[in-house]
């Protein structure tokens, strides 16, 4: 049994119609994802802005229902009310922004003991061990804590959100975008700390990112989106050696020094089709106008939704 799943999910949002004011616009996010991930790896979900990859995250971390389907933990509804309070406990998240995501009015020890007040009842001392052993771990100094966050740096500030999100112990962590705000100094730095985390307290990381590149290094099973439908999916060096969904080309070519694509002819119809990137396909033909994507199986592993793979 799968640790998470998420079975046939679809998100629509409701916008108001600006013209009528009185009606709605209903815009698609996310299209029958079906993902199965196994405990202890990292799944990250990879796309351009607006591809529905947050809508996803968010979904998985239980604070935003789908408008269809259903996300499992150890086989039950993370929305049902005998699961959802233990998957509460269970799951913590990493956000984009480390500016943005502290309390400036609180010092580095009370952000990062925060989540012990509400989720677990530990004692005095048990929480200052906790908070010392968690310093240690993400490579931060004792002399931070009574700093606030305007006095850090963004390396500092992201490494405190990471002690924060493991404090409470979780078994699953959503990292949205984490290091994308950072100097490309911090990033590798960043990475490695999340990764000797992962394997130290047996973590499951669910791994949101635009950048392609920054997944290699970290992910074990890959999920490439587009306009909130799946395009590839499969262990990430499978699909990194051998891609085969035109997008999955076309989001590695924009990579700098990427070997595996050498060129990515530019098209642009004017005319939509059941396949998503069909205005932009290189490869598309009329079927893919018509009919909606097939899984194909290209190895153990490794699924690419194309007619022409």
């Amino acid at each position: 049994m799968s640790f998470i799943q998420v079975i046939g999910v679809y998100q629509t949002f409701f916008i108001k119609n600006p013209n009528t004011l009185s009606s709605y616009i209903p815009i698609k996010a996310l299209e029958n994802i079906n993902i199965e991930i196994a405990q202890n790896i990292t799944f990250s979900i990879v796309g351009e802005s607006g591809s529905g990859k947050t809508t996803l995250g968010n979904i998985i971390l239980g604070s935003l229902k789908p408008s269809k389907g259903d996300v499992l933990w150890k086989g039950k509804s993370i929305f049902s009310k005998e699961v959802r309070k233990e998957y509460i406990k269970n799951v913590h998240t990493v956000s984009q922004n480390p500016f943005s995501s502290l309390n400036p009015r609180m010092n580095v020890r009370s952000i990062i003991i925060e989540p012990l007040i509400f989720r677990d009842k530990l004692t005095k001392k048990e929480i200052e061990n906790r908070l010392l052993s968690v310093i240690e771990e993400v490579k931060l100094s004792k002399d931070i804590l009574y700093k606030y966050p305007h006095e850090l740096s963004g390396g500092e500030k992201q490494r405190v959100s990471i002690a924060r999100s493991i404090i409470s112990r979780p078994s699953i962590i959503v990292l949205d975008e984490p290091v994308s705000s950072l100097d490309v100094s911090v990033r590798a730095q960043i990475l490695n700390l999340l990764k000797e985390i992962k394997i130290k307290h047996n973590l499951t990381y669910i791994f949101i990112s635009h950048d392609i590149s920054t997944t290699r290094f970290i992910s074990d099973y890959l999920m490439i989106l587009y306009k909130g439908i799946t395009m590839e999916i499969g262990e990430s060096e499978k699909i990194f050696s051998n891609p085969t969904n035109p997008y999955t080309k076309l989001l590695l070519f924009s990579v700098p020094g990427q070997e595996i694509i050498k060129e990515f002819p530019k098209v642009q119809r004017n005319e939509e089709g059941k396949c998503p990137f069909y205005s932009r396909c290189p490869i598309a033909k009329e079927i893919c106008k018509t009919e909606p994507l097939p899984p194909k199986k290209i190895s153990e592993n490794h699924i690419s939704y194309c007619h022409n793979v």
